[in-house]
């Protein structure tokens, strides 16, 4: 994955933010499956290696500040969560 500009950022952040509420509504319903799991890591920390290189600027630090705040929730209340994790294994077998 190779992220260009600003706007290629924010669309393949938008679509973390859509895979992480689609786990977590999987997980309220009790559906979540660890495949679900695996896929969000492998895009979450894919993006999150793409997001630490991304040159600032004045105008984008705040905005990648935040981004990369939300990927460190997302990590812990989806990667690091007990409750999310059981289920899905629970679910898997």
């Amino acid at each position: 994955m190779c992220l260009n500009n600003m706007d290629e950022l924010r669309e393949q952040f938008k679509q973390i933010e859509i895979l992480r509420f689609n786990i977590m509504n999987n997980y309220v319903m009790g559906i979540v499956k660890i495949e679900e799991i695996d896929m969000f890591r492998d895009i979450l920390f894919t993006f999150r290696d793409i997001l630490y290189e991304y040159e600032t600027t004045e105008d984008t630090l705040l905005e990648i500040a935040k981004m990369k705040s939300m990927i460190q929730h997302y990590n812990t209340e989806v990667l690091e969560d007990e409750d999310v994790l059981k289920i899905a294994y629970d679910n898997s077998n």
